[in-house]
């Protein structure tokens, strides 16, 4: 498990570090490597753009959104999709900005792309700041896309959607700092639950609004129920080794440290390609899975662990729904979500979550209590409800006169 832990993170320091110094036996030395560093940030520069507008100017419920180029299986860009979706259903209208052109591809495609791997829209997308058009709320959704949105003039109200604390990506340095610097800029804030809301107003004195986390119970349920093995039990693990916060390497040292007790155990990574690698005994790797085939996979698995050092992650909802058990560490980032009686929690090191995992695994009763419990919770969670609060809310930030129709926020 170290080895392959290690190789891991080998392979990642040594071919996906665009930052690394080459050495003379790479590189002869009349080939010199730019140092860009002015192209790389050149979007933190501020340039405002666009003309000014007046809220009688544009129409109430317009919307763009900023938004970074996404992969197949980002949990955030599913997010916002999401409540594009349903803020449309109460009457919102959006446009999706992408803050620069996505591996060549045209509009049509991007949007065929969206739906395919996260949900179908029919609002217009473009590429790039040239192409913000003039929206009465414009919303940006990460921290790059925050430097944008305090260039863009042509909007009444600027809004940042947080759904993470992004600082904490990155280790002390200039990444950290830049990000950290867009929550004083002054816009509404909108924050994916009660953590953030916290570390907004400790940290930097903003007031932000949270939005509760929901749960698409159209794609995950319990049924069809799938037959187990009634004698080796599956473990799902959420493995992202080029995300820090998921804690690959802790997973990694804890399961060797199961396996050494449990020898009827299949531990399941997924999230991430391990194709290249050769894994240990009782361990496979199903790779990146489609959303459409995230359901079957849960319901075929007794318990899930996963890992947040930042912001709980959206999977453990979408696993209890599917009636599986769910593991994780302990923290108050995890801990305004989740808590003993819908999971088991445990301190992050290698030996308590080791033994969090073979306490759910050994003991069906127990485990099964936990399911039923964790079903219930859930079954209150809905991504309407996130609309509802933002939907609400933004009717409130532009003040309509009560002569003006509102798009109703009741189902």
């Amino acid at each position: 498990m170290r080895g392959l832990a290690l190789s891991i993170c080998n392979y990642l320091a040594n071919h996906l570090n665009q930052c690394e110094i080459p050495t003379n036996e790479d590189h002869p030395k009349d080939i010199k490597i730019k140092i860009d560093t002015s192209t790389r940030y050149a979007f933190i520069e501020d340039l405002p753009f666009g003309q000014a507008l007046q809220p009688s100017d544009i129409d109430r419920y317009s919307i763009n959104w900023l938004v970074p180029s996404f992969e197949n299986s980002s949990g955030g860009h599913l997010t916002i999709f999401r409540l594009i979706k349903d803020l449309e259903a109460f009457g919102f209208k959006s446009k999706i900005v992408f803050e620069k052109p996505i591996r060549g591809k045209t509009t049509e495609e991007i949007r065929n792309l969206i739906a395919m791997n996260f949900l179908p829209l029919d609002c217009p997308i473009s590429f790039g700041a040239d192409s913000i058009s003039a929206a009465y709320f414009t919303v940006a959704t990460n921290w790059t896309t925050a430097y944008l949105l305090r260039n863009f003039n042509t909007t009444v109200e600027k809004i940042y959607l947080i759904q993470d604390y992004e600082p904490y990506f990155y280790g002390a340095g200039s990444d950290y700092y830049l990000a950290e610097r867009t929550y004083n800029f002054g816009f509404k804030t909108f924050v994916g639950g009660e953590w953030l809301v916290e570390q907004l107003k400790t940290k930097h004195n903003v007031n932000a609004t949270a939005f509760p986390f929901g749960c698409d119970h159209n794609l995950y349920s319990p049924t069809p129920k799938l037959t187990k093995n009634s004698t080796e039990k599956q473990l799902l693990f959420y493995a992202r080794p080029s995300t820090p916060r998921r804690g690959f390497e802790l997973a990694m040292l804890a399961f060797e440290k199961l396996l050494t007790r449990m020898h009827n155990v299949q531990i399941v990574l997924a999230g991430c390609d391990f194709s290249a690698y050769e894994l240990p005994p009782h361990v496979k790797s199903v790779g990146i899975v489609p959303m459409r085939d995230l359901p079957q996979l849960y319901r075929s698995c007794d318990a899930a662990l996963i890992i947040s050092f930042t912001n709980v992650s959206l999977l453990p909802v979408d696993l209890m729904a599917s009636g599986c058990a769910v593991i994780s560490n302990s923290g108050p980032q995890v801990e305004w979500l989740l808590n003993e009686q819908i999971a088991s929690l445990a301190k992050a090191d290698p030996d308590s979550l080791s033994l969090a995992i073979e306490n759910l695994l050994t003991n069906d009763t127990f485990r099964q209590e936990k399911i039923d419990r964790a079903q219930h919770y859930v079954s209150n969670l809905h991504w309407e409800e996130a609309a509802k609060v933002i939907g609400h809310n933004l009717n409130q930030i532009a003040q309509l006169r009560p002569s003006e129709q509102q798009p109703s926020l009741i189902h």
